[in-house]
């Protein structure tokens, strides 16, 4: 297998998740830096993370060769033999880095491995249903990371649960925008194909700033640090800065139906692919990192 298949099926661009979630989650809850011992919760949900995209691409092959035909498994550069033992072998690094912790941090990896699987099988195939993303997408990137450093720290802030996993409710959508064609085709119930490309933009987007304002009225009331009052406007102004590439995504999305059907289903990835995930997922972490930031102040 060539490196450049190897990123291509374990999408490490994900690991970012797994690294600034933790790490936000700590210094809220705490307001001080992260002990060492975080780096192996980190590498542990970092592995399992590639495994999970990996194995996903196995069950995502039929999409794929209908939104993503030049995907390494429907070109055929790579066998679903060959994945299957990728995946397997990335699963089991996780769960042997994670006994290098505590047993309940363990169990939370479980969780995140069970989830992840139920998500992606056929049989189970969560991702049919439309609330299905979202669902997936709060207990793994919302929950899981969060959850994780209460396992070794004995440490959490309850709100900001309800914070990380409504912005990864909100966010998790924004996969679905990618492949609606495909999702239509194969009987998958989307949010988009339910109420359109445009409203689960709108509400996309109008989730971010509802929560972000959320986090500033419980600030100011006292509830939560006061410090993140300012959080929160920097949180606003980073929506503002990143919005015009959440368009600029969006209109690559707008036009990628009408130039596969004239240079043919084959070209669909080189034309028109899309960043709108990276670009989205990227903009929660930098508000998680924010409130992390200024949860170390205390006014």
């Amino acid at each position: 297998m060539k490196i450049k298949d190897f990123v291509e099926l374990t999408v490490p661009h994900y690991i970012l998740i797994m690294i600034i979630g933790p790490i936000s989650a700590h210094l809220i809850a705490s307001g001080s830096l992260p002990p060492y011992n975080i780096a192996l919760v980190i590498l542990s949900l970092s592995l399992a993370v590639l495994g999970f995209n990996s194995m996903n691409m196995i069950f995502d092959a039929k999409l794929d060769k209908e939104c993503k035909p030049l995907r390494v498994i429907p070109s055929k550069r790579v066998s679903v033999h060959e994945v299957k033992i990728l995946s397997f072998g990335l699963f089991a690094l996780s769960i042997f880095v994670a006994f290098l912790t505590d047993l309940l941090f363990v169990a939370v990896l479980a969780i995140f491995i069970f989830f992840a699987f139920i998500y992606s099988y056929e049989k189970t195939n969560v991702k049919k249903y439309w609330f299905g993303s979202s669902f997936t997408g709060v207990i793994l990137y919302g929950l899981v990371p969060i959850f994780s450093v209460y396992a070794i720290e004995n440490k959490i802030s309850w709100p900001f649960v309800f914070v990380f996993a409504a912005l990864f409710a909100v966010v998790s959508n924004s996969k679905d925008l990618e492949d609606m064609d495909g999702e239509s085709k194969l009987g998958i119930d989307s949010l988009p194909l339910r109420i359109g490309f445009e409203k689960t933009l709108m509400i996309l987007m109008a989730g971010l700033i509802i929560i972000v304002t959320a986090v500033l009225l419980a600030s100011f009331v006292g509830i939560l640090n006061k410090s993140l009052v300012f959080g929160s406007l920097v949180c606003y102004m980073l929506i503002i800065a990143i919005y015009p590439s959440v368009k600029s995504e969006v209109n690559k999305l707008k036009y990628k139906n009408t130039l596969a059907k004239v240079m043919g289903k084959q070209y669909r990835d080189i034309v028109t692919q899309s960043n709108i995930v990276t670009v989205i997922v990227g903009l929660v972490l930098l508000i998680q990192l924010v409130y992390g930031i200024f949860s170390m102040i205390v006014l």
